[in-house]
């Protein structure tokens, strides 16, 4: 058996200044600092090997391996992995792994330099064609993200490396890996958005409040000068 541990300690920081003036405020910028610590464990188990070897199994290991992170504000998290190699005869080597993972958002992800509101004019509502202004906003720089998280991670494989060929190996491999909570942008296009609600109705408020009409504004003028 071998065996591999580890650790890690990062610090992470994230600023930006603005002398952008909108006739409201003097953006100043925004400064962002983050500290990762990380742990792992790796542990081989040689099942079959040399000295036990048979007909059909000329090798076989399982392999582990435990990350543990935490991050200030997240909280720790373990995301394991597992797998074997199968080794029937010379040449031919069959894997598989199945495992877990995370990512937080990053400090960027955070900024108000370009995750505040955008004004978008001349965009048509195919509910209400008569409107003729739209405001956008994605505001993550504001709300508050979830990390995310590799719901399942699953793959399977073959090496191949014929003797009666020296130098060639041939592979094939099958992944299936499934996200939740994945941080992407949506489109910038107004357009996009409203004309596929049943896509994205989540980020459409028709006849918003004054109230959002003004925590929109506060957004943009959080950002580049809405």
């Amino acid at each position: 058996m071998s065996a591999a541990v580890g650790g890690e300690v990062r610090s992470e920081s994230f600023q930006y200044t603005s002398s952008f003036f909108n006739g409201l405020a003097d953006l100043s910028g925004q400064q962002l600092k983050r500290t990762v610590r990380s742990a792992f464990t790796e542990v081989t188990v040689p099942i079959v090997g040399a000295s036990n070897e048979f007909a059909g199994a000329r090798r076989i290991e399982f392999v582990t391996c435990w990350p543990i992170g935490r991050l200030f504000d997240f909280g720790s998290h373990v995301d394991p992995k597992v797998g074997i190699m199968w080794q029937p005869f010379e040449g031919l080597r069959i894997r598989s792994s199945f495992g877990t993972s995370f990512k937080a958002p990053s400090l960027y992800d955070y900024s108000t330099a370009g995750n505040a509101t955008i004004a978008e004019a001349g965009q048509p509502d195919p509910v209400a064609p008569s409107a003729f202004r739209i405001n956008y906003s994605y505001t993550a720089a504001i709300h508050p993200l979830s990390p995310l998280r590799n719901q399942k991670n699953f793959s399977f494989g073959s090496d191949w490396t014929p003797n009666s060929v020296p130098g060639v190996k041939l592979s094939l491999n099958y992944f299936d890996i499934n996200y939740r909570d994945q941080i992407a942008t949506p489109p910038t296009s107004s357009a996009v958005i409203l004309g596929a609600a049943t896509a994205y109705g989540g980020l459409i408020t028709r006849n918003p409040t004054v109230a959002e009409v003004n925590q929109g504004i506060a957004y943009g003028v959080l950002g580049q000068g809405f």
